[in-house]
């Protein structure tokens, strides 16, 4: 059994968040174009799309309400309602997601939850919580 804080689930983590962003900033039509709906519309296809290209490479990740809510918390708080979506900020929500270890140490409780979620989200659980 692998436990929670096994490197591969930390490590396919942050692959899947940085997938996120990256074809979040990629395909975004810009604020003029867009409403609150059109945003979380665009995020579900994003996930969906990065959902696709883990089952490709045999990672089903079927995503529970949980961590589906934590995703557009966070890219809504953290992306869609930045007025500077540059290279900039793209790059900052990048490097947010390398560092998950220090983020782990620093929210123990938020990271467990997250951790725990996106673990349930991986089909037939390919890892194991302890």
């Amino acid at each position: 059994m692998k436990s929670l804080y096994n490197e591969d689930l930390i490590n396919l983590y942050i692959d899947f968040m940085f997938e996120i962003v990256t074809l979040t900033h990629e395909t975004y039509l810009g604020d003029e174009l867009t409403n609150y709906s059109n945003q979380i519309a665009h995020l579900n296809w994003v996930i969906k799309k990065v959902s696709k290209q883990f089952k490709e490479e045999k990672i089903t990740i079927n995503l529970t309400p949980n961590l589906k809510k934590y995703l557009e918390d966070v890219m809504i708080t953290n992306y869609y309602q930045n007025p500077k979506k540059n290279i900039k900020l793209l790059n900052r929500l990048k490097k947010n997601c390398i560092d998950l270890d220090a983020y782990i140490n620093i929210f123990l409780d938020t990271s467990i939850n997250v951790l725990s979620e996106f673990n349930h989200s991986l089909h037939e659980h390919q890892f194991i919580l302890i």
